[in-house]
């Protein structure tokens, strides 16, 4: 696997040992009213849910988030489940933890993969093979197996490197005010110092 967020990458990325990770769950999971549904489920996992936000991504974030994959074919595919259409254009971005242990190998397991188990074979509309059937191949095939309801990362290294993209400083600042010993990892935020008012001077 390709790693574009070598930076920040160390020996211990190899262990997957954070307590939390990021889930996007993308706007065909929103075009089919799915998202408290999927939420349910991350929950019914064993994992909670630490922070929750609404967003439309722009094509440079969702490049960033499969930069991974920017080899592969189906790429382009990838980005635009994450972009969507003008009518159905939102992601669900959730900051996830686990009660105990690593997160990212559990967060996985719930997401599962559209041909086996989880979230992706429950909620997927049809199988390649049935897709294949009604006369989809090329991209437009690889595009509709894109839309799989939802995003998780490969490595702790992608999670720390998408949460630290989207959300904003206040967003981190409370998640490190509330589990200082998870989230310490994350980007620091620097506390802008109010400038004392001046008074207009009173004759």
């Amino acid at each position: 696997m390709k790693r574009r967020y070598n930076d920040q990458y160390n020996e211990r990325d190899h262990k997957n040992s954070l307590p939390y990770s990021i889930v996007i769950i993308k706007p065909d999971a929103h075009r089919d009213i799915l998202v408290e549904t999927i939420i349910q489920d991350i929950k019914k996992g064993g994992l909670s849910i630490a922070h929750t936000k609404d967003m439309i991504l722009s094509r440079r974030q969702a490049e960033e988030i499969y930069s991974e994959h920017s080899d592969e074919p189906h790429f382009e595919a990838s980005i635009k489940s994450l972009l969507g259409r003008k009518d159905c254009n939102r992601v669900t971005v959730l900051v996830v933890e686990s009660n105990g242990g690593p997160c990212l190998e559990k967060l996985q397991e719930i997401k599962g993969r559209s041909d086996k188990e989880g979230i992706r074979l429950k909620y997927r509309l049809f199988s390649r093979e049935e897709l294949e059937r009604r006369g989809l191949s090329g991209e437009g095939l690889k595009e509709e197996l894109a839309n799989n309801r939802l995003h998780v990362p490969d490595s702790d290294e992608c999670c720390r490197h998408l949460i630290n993209m989207l959300l904003t400083d206040r967003e981190i600042k409370e998640l490190k005010e509330v589990r200082p010993e998870f989230y310490k990892e994350l980007r620091q935020i620097f506390e802008e110092k109010e400038e004392p008012k001046i008074l207009p001077h009173i004759r």
